[in-house]
């Protein structure tokens, strides 16, 4: 098994690049060039309109589940 470790050096040029004029000293030239763009698209519309109901003839049980601890004082 091959392990491979960092070994940390104090040469310091190696943090640095020779870099003559850094980015912040240079002044803004606004060459942008400004255009708009327009343009029409189609909406799809969507083929299934939601849920569909359930059906008449099915059975409907509503069961209302209650906590068995004290829920006094607490936020809901």
């Amino acid at each position: 098994m091959k392990k491979e470790h960092f070994i940390a050096t104090d040469d310091s040029a190696q943090l640095t690049l020779p870099i003559k004029q850094k980015a912040r000293d240079l002044p803004e030239e606004d060459n942008t060039v400004k255009e708009s763009t327009e343009y029409q698209r189609k909406k799809r519309h969507k083929s299934h309109p939601g849920r569909f109901p359930l059906q008449s003839h099915l059975p409907v049980n509503e069961i209302l589940i209650e906590p068995e601890e004290n829920t006094e004082g607490l936020n809901l």
